[in-house]
């Protein structure tokens, strides 16, 4: 069986002195909507993760906790499949301190001893049922859906589209479209999408790709993508990297799932059937229920900066975890 590891960023916005570290560097760019305060507030339910994945994924190699130094009071940093990772042990100098999880996930295929598969998490997805590594990868190649989708946006400053934008302008440079669709016909226009296949037919005959489909849950890569993505854009990439903080020139982890799909280095699969997304400003008692009730194997409860009322949601959400993983597991003290 092959090693598959998991890569899970996290930051400690209430860490006093890398909140002034990041005021002192935003000083210079001041964009609340990119850089606002939200993107660093705390849930406190990092524990809920850990927990989730010590229960129903316990064929996972390793879990790698990127941080840029601080870590949770409660973390059993002697745990044997725990690698807390700092910043500075993987990501150049140069680009230091960062601000930006775009320059954290360019780069975090060189995390030391990262193995081959791995699968990416963001700290607001939370596992509610058991996995499979055939929920990941089958064999040895992500699963994955290449579904086209047009890279749209009501407002004009929605910087998330500028990303897209972006992704997709690199991926056109190097990618004929014609022939990757010759040669990966039977992966981009697979029944196991269902409705989402019409897009595919609707978009097929334009000569570039208009942009992809992407649902907003764990990822699967190959560490061997990132190389690659490097090698032939190593001097875009460098320019993100220089950004502190996200900038409308930014290309994030999008892009290395893109360079997969194109390159057809997945196996076809309905991936939305793993997991439900959540925006934190819908029904709290609708996502208590559907955590409850573990209506999926993944949650993905994002925290667009819009909740009104913040403590309150996050008490009943962290109680609603606390309820279904009320044990300590092998990653907490």
């Amino acid at each position: 069986m092959i090693k598959i590891d998991i890569v899970l960023p996290w930051v400690d916005g209430n860490d006093e002195s890398w909140r002034k570290q990041r005021e002192y560097y935003d000083g210079q760019t001041k964009n609340e909507k990119i850089n606002g305060e939200i993107r660093y507030r705390d849930w406190d339910n990092l524990q809920y993760i850990f927990r989730g994945i010590d229960k129903n994924m316990p064929w996972v190699n390793k879990v790698h906790l990127i941080t840029c130094g601080h870590i949770p009071n409660w973390l059993n940093i002697s745990c044997s499949k725990l690698n807390v990772v700092k910043h500075e042990e993987f990501i150049p100098s140069e680009f230091l301190p960062t601000f930006n999880s775009h320059v954290i996930e360019l780069h975090m295929y060189k995390i030391r001893e990262l193995s081959e598969h791995f699968i990416y998490f963001n700290d607001d997805i939370f596992i509610l049922d058991q996995l499979e590594p055939s929920d990941f990868f089958t064999n040895g190649s992500p699963n994955d859906m290449a579904v086209e989708i047009p890279i749209t946006s009501k407002i004009s400053s929605n910087i998330f589209s500028h990303f897209l934008i972006n992704n997709n302008s690199l991926i056109n440079k190097n990618h004929l479209k014609k022939k990757v669709l010759r040669e990966n016909f039977t992966k981009f226009y697979s029944l196991k999408y269902k409705s989402l296949l019409i897009k595919n037919f609707l978009l097929g005959h334009f000569n570039n790709f208009s942009g992809f489909y992407h649902p907003h849950l764990t990822q699967s890569f190959l560490k061997t993508t990132f190389f690659e993505v490097w090698e032939k854009e190593y001097l875009y990439l460098e320019k993100v990297s220089k950004n502190k903080f996200r900038n409308y020139i930014d290309v994030n982890q999008y892009l290395m799932r893109e360079w997969q799909l194109v390159n057809g280095r997945f196996e076809p699969k309905n991936i939305d059937k793993l997991g439900r997304y959540f925006n934190l400003i819908d029904d709290t008692n609708k996502i208590e229920q559907y955590i409850k009730c573990k209506k999926s194997k993944i949650v993905c409860l994002n925290d667009n900066g819009h909740v009104k009322k913040f403590n309150l949601t996050k008490e009943a959400i962290n109680a609603t975890f606390e309820e279904i993983y009320p044990q300590k597991c092998s990653f907490e003290v």
